[in-house]
């Protein structure tokens, strides 16, 4: 009954109204599938660079298990991308390391200072233990942590030559120590005065010995 004593230029109002609106609704719904697509674009771009960068990525959640391996990070442990995502920080690192990179990684969700690079052993899909380094940072979703984004190189021959070469300098100090220097104290005349053996920094007066 209202809408019959509408005027026909009231009528006509509001049909161009509903049509603006209409026009409106339609031009974002466009532009909201063109963003859509720019971010599924640009996000296919992302994946490709860092499939190409040549380093290992992995993102992880609060709890660390792994939500994206890139292929570098799969080969670093020896397995597919797919079978990257069943594996966590408990699967990936070695027991004795641990308890130490999941008390780092809970310290950085909660916002605490941790170290954001460290070496830590690892254990890849046919069990050879090897190190990596790890550069990592909080992986954020608008202001909220959600978890950490990670990037990792082998430093396993860089490690076992740094070892070596300490056993070879702590090998040296301890034939240092305690393998004898025999020192001849002479006189004037050139006579042997007193032989001294030397062990370090201690000296040790030996018996002369009758010639």
């Amino acid at each position: 009954m209202k809408d019959r004593n509408k005027t026909k230029d009231q009528l006509i109002d509001e049909l161009a109204k509903l049509r603006r609106r209409i026009a409106k609704l339609e031009k974002s719904e466009t532009e909201r599938k063109e963003i859509d697509e720019a971010l599924r674009e640009s996000e296919k771009r992302y994946r490709e660079m860092v499939e190409k960068a040549g380093i290992a990525i992995l993102i992880d959640d609060k709890k660390g298990n792994i939500k994206y391996a890139n292929k570098k990070a799969a080969e670093l442990y020896g397995y597919s991308q797919e079978e990257m995502n069943d594996q966590s920080v408990k699967s990936l690192v070695h027991p004795d390391d641990f308890e130490r990179v999941m008390k780092f990684h809970k310290a950085r969700i909660q916002g605490k200072r941790v170290p954001s690079s460290y070496v830590f052993k690892n254990v890849k899909k046919d069990g050879t233990v090897r190190y990596f380094e790890l550069i990592t940072a909080p992986d954020k979703k608008e202001e909220s942590v959600i978890g950490t984004r990670s990037y990792i190189k082998d430093v396993t021959e860089q490690r076992r030559a740094v070892e070596a070469l300490r056993e070879k300098e702590a090998f040296n100090f301890a034939l240092f120590q305690y393998n004898p220097i025999e020192t001849i104290v002479v006189d004037l005349e050139g006579r042997v005065v007193k032989p001294i053996w030397q062990r370090g920094s201690q000296e040790i007066e030996c018996p002369m010995l009758e010639m």
